[in-house]
């Protein structure tokens, strides 16, 4: 949810009636891809463990899903004209999904799956 919030959020929240510029279309890729790998990474894991396959097709889904609106964003930014200073990039995106702890929840998770579950040899 929070890479939705940074790739829309990153376009269509404008303050006193600007237009979204590069460095806008470039956050939002960004965030929109942080999001994207985050669930591939949540995917993994479900299937790693063992886990229902539903949420292995609704999180393959999910990720397409992000990963187009990624490439979207991108595309749309490079049709822009570049009126901002360029002080913004891609990482800030990344940095905006990636700060908050649910997803490095995400991450722990997906790195604890690759442990052998306690009485397996």
């Amino acid at each position: 949810m929070n890479g939705i919030v940074v790739g829309y959020g990153a376009v269509w929240f404008q303050l006193f009636g600007d237009s979204p510029d590069r460095d806008d279309y470039l956050v939002s890729t960004g965030g929109y891809a942080a999001a994207a790998v985050l669930i591939v990474f949540a995917t993994l894991s479900n299937f790693l463990r063992g886990g229902a396959a539903w949420f292995g097709y609704a999180g393959s889904a999910a990720a397409v899903a992000l990963g187009l609106a990624a490439l979207t964003s991108w595309s749309s930014g490079r049709s822009v004209e570049d009126l901002g200073p360029g002080i913004s990039g891609p990482w800030d995106g990344v940095g905006g999904v990636i700060a908050l702890p649910w997803s490095w929840a995400i991450v722990v998770l997906f790195l604890l799956s690759f442990r052998k579950p306690a009485g397996r040899q």
